[in-house]
């Protein structure tokens, strides 16, 4: 008598959740990649209020210049050096390459970015470079 004992999976039937595995992978990781880059830009537009928030510390720290200038132009590198904004690597110094404070969305250096500062009707306004901020408004 011979004994026919199915011990393991047939091939189509291999194929067929290779197939569905293959199709379900279609489908999530662009949707998984989609909402990566939106944490990113939430996270970087987060920090350019942050840091807008920073330079506006700076400017009621410097009120009086604003007697005499209309405004005054600071950069992030400013802010950390002011203890006004935290580094985000304690290790990083501004005489190496190693940026201090990075961008979320593609972890490029953020610390000579610029931000204006002017008082307008005896309030500090605080506002980065546009240019770089009109991501946050698409």
């Amino acid at each position: 008598m011979i004994n026919l004992k199915k011990n393991g999976f047939t091939l189509v039937e291999l194929l067929a959740v290779i197939v569905i595995l293959a199709l379900l992978l279609t489908i999530a990781v662009p949707s998984v990649i989609q909402i990566s880059n939106r944490i990113k830009k939430n996270m970087y537009c987060s920090k350019i209020e942050d840091l807008e928030s920073a330079a506006k510390l700076y400017g009621n720290d410097n009120i009086d210049y604003f007697d005499t200038h209309d405004q005054v132009e600071v950069s992030v590198k400013d802010l950390v050096e002011n203890n006004l904004f935290k580094k985000e690597d304690n290790k990083c110094e501004y005489n190496d390459s190693k940026p201090c404070v990075k961008n979320p969305r593609d972890g490029s250096s953020m610390d000579n970015d610029k931000i204006v500062i002017t008082k307008r009707d005896k309030k500090i306004v605080a506002e980065y470079d546009k240019e770089k901020k009109k991501v946050c408004n698409d």
